[in-house]
């Protein structure tokens, strides 16, 4: 009996020091990874510390994933347009083959479009025959888009409506006013923070 009882603290012991050993060990894993909670100050303008995408966009700021503009704002309910989208996600994903450097000549995204290229990131959605563009003549990402580029992103190149049904289906999306084909409306823009919280 007694024998029985020192052998099971002798146990609870070393379970209890091989706790702590595997929790020193882990401690610099996980401090490493980025928390939407422990982000630094941001220094947008326009992004509040109330703002509900707050997190997000220091998350995403503090990680490199996004730059502001040059008058010192983030514009977090601007839409976003395509090549920014794609930025984003080619940023946070961070593949080693990547090489963000700039051929002389050559514009700021064109690093991003070679790696889809490269990728072979291509997608089998419905062509838009008239999409949205800003000022500048750049295309808006709609959610479709967005669908469309996240599936081939892991490997699936999918029709829009079966993007749109993956990205419910793997839980990157609840979809805007439901978690269904209709209600992710694939046909809308989205802002730019909105498109950080889908990365995210």
């Amino acid at each position: 009996m007694i024998d029985r009882m020192s052998r099971r603290r002798q146990t609870r012991k070393t379970a209890r020091r091989w706790g702590l050993l595997l929790i020193a060990a882990l401690l610099p894993v996980l401090l490493a990874f980025p928390s939407a909670g422990s982000a630094e100050k941001l220094q947008f303008a326009d992004v509040a510390a109330g703002h509900w995408a707050y997190e997000y966009i220091s998350w995403a700021s503090g990680n490199g994933i996004v730059d502001g503009y040059p008058d010192g704002l983030f514009r977090p309910e601007h839409p976003v347009t395509r090549t920014e989208f794609l930025a984003m996600l080619i940023r946070a994903f961070d593949p080693a083959d990547f090489d963000e450097n700039i051929e002389p000549g050559l514009s700021w995204d064109a690093p991003y479009h070679q790696y889809v290229s490269q990728m072979r990131w291509t997608y089998a959605g419905e062509t838009e025959t008239d999409p949205p563009r800003n000022p500048n003549g750049d295309v808006y990402a709609t959610r479709g888009y967005v669908a469309e580029l996240t599936a081939a992103a892991n490997g699936r190149h999918l029709s829009r409506i079966d993007s749109v049904r993956y990205v419910l289906d793997a839980g990157f999306s609840l979809g805007k006013s439901a978690a269904t084909v209709e209600g992710y409306e694939a046909d809308d823009t989205l802002t730019r923070a909105e498109a950080l919280t889908f990365i995210y």
